[in-house]
């Protein structure tokens, strides 16, 4: 599954964002709570400086989002490497960051009814002395029209105004947007949600305003003419907003139904649709409850605890570095007199060093400083019960050897004829 965002015309940085942003271990921890604090930027593969955020807006994250098993496999750091899971964890940060800091570009607006009345050739009639609501009826010309509220003429900014949606055959109340404080002139009153016309359906659009009110006119009362999407009848007014208007009025009142097709009757950003959450395995253990210290003993104790861990811990790094990566090392047991074969015990040596202590003058042997007597003079091998490693051969008077392992427990030594050698084990300063 990849990410949508949901944007029909294109994604832009919101106006609160900052020009450059960053990915950080704080995205982690509030895009994946759980797994968040085990992970890092690097790992994700997520470029830690700084971007442009506008760049990053309008090419939104592309790639496959991570799995229930993905988050499995995070037990298995080789296994989530070789498999792309870091990959697609990776993309769902960047899911969230995005719809962190960008949002939908607007759509062209709809194509929209227009009555051809300039609000200039507007006419103050006076206080009619009580309360009107106005309204016209329009009907539907083909499918995919959608009212969405309308233009009006505000006269009063201390009174409550109300835009009511009626169907026309049955006045029932189909939508209803009620504002106030709005400024006096032109105003456009949209509904919190478009009304969906059928083919052929008529409804009444009312506009009501309550306390002192005058009487604005388009002229005298008659229908306008038809457009592309609706046709329309004359303006209708009665004394109660809570009913629809039927009475006929003597002039077309200042309001203008706002019926679109194709969208919205004026462009306008929309937020980003959210990535889905992680879809994290089912059958997975809850992760440990933190531990909470309410007291000074708590604190001890858990403090106690830690340090018994720590010293584990080091004598388990001090053992492995000195017989792994020693620094210095002792001189352990001296076998002497070695010839012809045989084998001694040994135990968690890091090597051994050879003397040979009587060679024959015949032997052949380099001009080099020192001399590489040829052939070998004697040959080691380290091993156990269960067998032994590969010869290890003898060419100097004086030589160590530290490939040993502190599992051997044996060592098989072949010395050649006429010659002696002496062998001393080296082991690990405690």
């Amino acid at each position: 599954m990849t990410f949508d965002t949901g944007c029909t015309a294109g994604s832009e940085p919101k106006l609160t964002s900052p020009l450059y942003d960053t990915f950080e271990e704080a995205d982690l921890l509030s895009a994946i709570p759980i797994f968040g604090a085990w992970l890092t930027v690097h790992l994700l593969g997520l470029n830690p400086a700084p971007f442009s955020v506008p760049d990053f807006c309008v090419n939104p994250p592309t790639g496959d989002l991570p799995t229930a098993a993905d988050w499995l496999k995070l037990a298995f750091p080789p296994l989530a490497a070789v498999t792309g899971t870091y990959t697609r964890i990776g993309n769902q940060i960047k899911a969230w960051k995005f719809y962190d800091l960008c949002q939908c570009s607007a759509p062209g607006g709809g194509t929209c009814s227009s009555i051809a009345v300039p609000w200039t050739s507007l006419t103050n009639l006076g206080d009619p002395g009580d309360q009107r609501n106005f309204g016209i009826t329009v009907t539907a010309l083909g499918t995919g029209r959608a009212v969405y509220g309308a233009e009006v003429y505000i006269n009063d900014t201390t009174h409550i105004n109300r835009l009511i949606l009626w169907d026309s055959t049955t006045t029932t109340s189909l939508r209803q947007k009620n504002v106030s404080s709005l400024a006096s002139g032109r105003q456009h009153i949209l509904f919190d949600t478009p009304y969906n016309l059928s083919n052929g359906e008529s409804v009444t659009l009312a506009f009501s305003h309550e306390g002192t009110q005058l009487y604005y006119s388009w002229g005298s009362n008659a229908a306008p003419a038809s457009d592309s999407q609706v046709s329309y009848s004359a303006w209708k007014e009665n004394s109660d907003y809570s009913f629809c208007p039927t009475g006929s009025r003597t002039y077309k009142g200042p309001m203008n139904p706002l019926v679109c097709s194709g969208g919205p009757p004026f462009p306008d950003t929309y937020p980003v649709t959210p990535p889905p959450d992680a879809d994290l395995p089912t059958d997975s253990p809850e992760p440990p409850s933190p531990v909470t210290c309410s007291t000074d003993q708590d604190i001890c104790d858990a403090l106690q605890t830690i340090s018994r861990k720590i010293d584990v811990v080091k004598l388990q790094v001090d053992l492995i570095q000195r017989q792994h990566v020693p620094f210095q090392y002792q001189l352990g047991t001296v076998h002497s007199g070695l010839t012809g074969t045989g084998e001694f015990s040994v135990s968690a040596i890091l090597g051994l060093v050879v003397s040979v202590t009587d060679v024959p003058s015949t032997w052949g042997k380099t001009g080099d400083t020192p001399s590489r007597y040829i052939p070998a003079l004697a040959a080691l091998q380290e091993g156990d019960d269960q067998g032994f490693e590969n010869w290890k051969l003898v060419h100097y008077l004086e030589e160590t050897f530290f490939e040993a392992h502190a599992t051997s427990t044996l060592i098989r030594y072949n010395v050649k004829p006429n010659v002696e050698i002496t062998v001393t084990e080296l082991l690990a300063v405690p």
